[in-house]
Parts: C-alpha cells; structure tokens; sequence
C-alpha cells in the first residue's frame, strides 16, 4: 500500500473520567486517530489542548508513541476537554463538559499543519459541530482539501443540532452510526430489526453514500455498500468485557482501514467487529500498547486477502 496519502482526523480529545477516579484518553477522533496510528496509517490528527495538566498528558502520550503532533494547538484560555462516564450494565453515559479547548479550534492553525501533505480522507464526528469556532474551522478544512469523508455520528444530547447532522451526512461518503443514532435519524423508538435494516437503505439512498455502517451492539453490526448491497457482520463475544468504551470508535478506525485497502464489504464488517470486540477486553477506550492491533495485523495477513500489498511493511 502506498504509505504517502495520510488519513485527517478532526475534531475532540479529553479525559473520560470514570466513577471511582479512573482517568483515560479519549473523544472519539482521538480513538479513530490512536488505532489508525497503531495500525501504521500515520494520521495528522487535528485538535486543541489547554496548557494544563491534562494537556500535558495528551501531549506526552502522542511523543511516547510516536503520533504527529503537529496538529495539536495549546489554549491558555480553556482547559482541555473533559467528559464523566458513567457505567451501567457496561453501557455507558456521558456529560460532557462544556467550553474546553476542542471547542476553540483555530483554523489557521489548522491550515499551516495541513499546508504539506499527501492526504487520503477527512474523519470527522458530530460533537466538534457544538461550537462555532471548531465547526467554521472543520467546513474551512474540509473544503480546502477536497478530500472523501467518514463521519462518525455521536449524538450527545444537548450537544448536536439537527440541521448541522443533516447537512454533514449530506457532505459524507462514508458514515458509521449505532443502532440508537440509526433509530434517531430514522425517527423511531424501538423499529423491529427487519424495518431497521430498509430504513437504513433508505438512508443509504438519500444521502448518496458509499457505506453506511450500523454497529448493533452485541448482534454485531451490518453495512450497506454501493457496490456490494448490505453484508452482515458475525458477532464476537469478548472473553472478558470491561466496558464498550470506545469499541465504536475502534469499529471506525478498521472500516477506515479497510476502506483505504480496498477490503471487501465482508472482510472489512467482520475485521471491524473483531476488533471493537477485543477493545472490550480493555479498561477505557485508548489501550497502553500496539500488542492487540499488532496482533490482528498478523491475522489478517494469514488471511492474504489484502489487495495494495503488506499492511506490515515498514
């Protein structure tokens, strides 16, 4: 695979903050951005950190393990993004602090890190469109560069307008939700799985998009491809689950994965899903070490379906 074209991820990183002190990395483009980067993508990752103590962290977390940093603005005017998750039946909830350094992000800034690169696509999320300043940031980049977008839905309440979501699926090419924000866009409470899947056609069609991928917990989850029709993906067990913290994000990062690698449909379903599921197995949704993605590398080069060449070449 050519190594040049570099994935763009924009938009929240913060410390979840977990009942009983536990403090972990996370918001969902940093997930996407960590797993790409273990996976050898080399993602330019765009966001904003407050001169404090968690910032420092942040900070210290990319250079130990190797992430570009070029992309990371320091704010001494608002702290770095905080969020505490609560855990119940290891579903989690959110409050999501407001006013932090993720919601200030500067497009010139923004623009000189991006000013020399080869670049593959645009990830991006929802929550980043909560404040004006990052949002008018994101539309600058995104028209700018020109490239194909992922959008990863994550539909917090307050923090989302619903006009903003549309007019970013409108943007999208590819788009990744959960069960709960499919029966959100679709405008249904609890749809019978059959009148879920044709709603996500439909939403498929309307958009115009070249996936659109439905994480449905431990069902596992299902795509609609353009070219491939719908493939549904075989759900894993975890041997043990700590929580689900983040296992949609690293869904994400594997379909990006696949996406750039050309996979098919049902090689990048299933790889998705196995590896979400092995996330389960750790504490929060950030691991410590490469081990578990370099672990799947090697199971997925055993299966010689790779198309561009060797993911494990240096």
């Amino acid at each position: 695979m050519a190594r040049a074209a570099r994935p763009v991820i924009f938009g929240e990183v913060l410390f979840d903050l977990f009942e009983g002190g536990h403090a972990v990395i996370g918001g969902a483009p940093f997930n996407v951005a960590w797993h790409l980067h273990a996976f050898g993508m080399n993602p330019l990752f765009i966001s904003r950190i407050g001169k404090d103590a968690d910032g420092d962290r942040i900070f210290a977390f990319m250079k130990k393990f190797g992430m570009d940093q070029s992309g990371i603005q320091w704010d001494d005017a608002h702290p770095t993004g905080r969020v505490h998750v609560s855990l119940l039946k290891d579903d989690p909830t959110y409050h999501i602090l407001p006013n932090r350094a993720y919601d200030f992000i500067d497009k010139t800034q923004a623009q000189k890190a991006l000013a020399e690169g080869n670049w593959s696509l645009l990830y991006h999320g929802t929550l980043i469109s909560r404040s004006e300043r990052s949002s008018e940031t994101l539309k600058s980049i995104a028209t700018s560069l020109g490239l194909k977008t992922f959008l990863g839905l994550n539909i917090r309440p307050p923090w989302y307008d619903e006009d903003v979501v549309q007019d970013m699926l409108r943007s999208a090419n590819w788009v990744k939700v959960s069960e709960k924000e499919l029966d959100w866009l679709l405008g249904a409470d609890t749809p019978v799985e059959s009148m879920r899947v044709e709603g996500a056609k439909r939403l498929h069609r309307r958009y115009d998009l070249e996936i659109l991928a439905v994480t449905v917990g431990a069902e596992g989850a299902f795509m609609i491809g353009s070219r491939e029709g719908m493939v549904t993906g075989r759900p894993v067990v975890a041997k043990e689950i700590l929580d689900t913290v983040g296992a949609g994000d690293a869904f994400a990062a594997v379909a990006i994965l696949g996406i750039l690698n050309d996979w098919t449909l049902e090689q990048t379903v299933n790889r998705s899903i196995h590896f979400a599921s092995d996330l389960c197995g750790w504490a929060g949704a950030v691991t410590r070490s490469t081990a578990l993605h370099q672990a799947r590398l090697r199971n997925w080069e055993g299966e010689r379906f790779l198309h561009r060449g060797s993911l494990m070449a240096p």
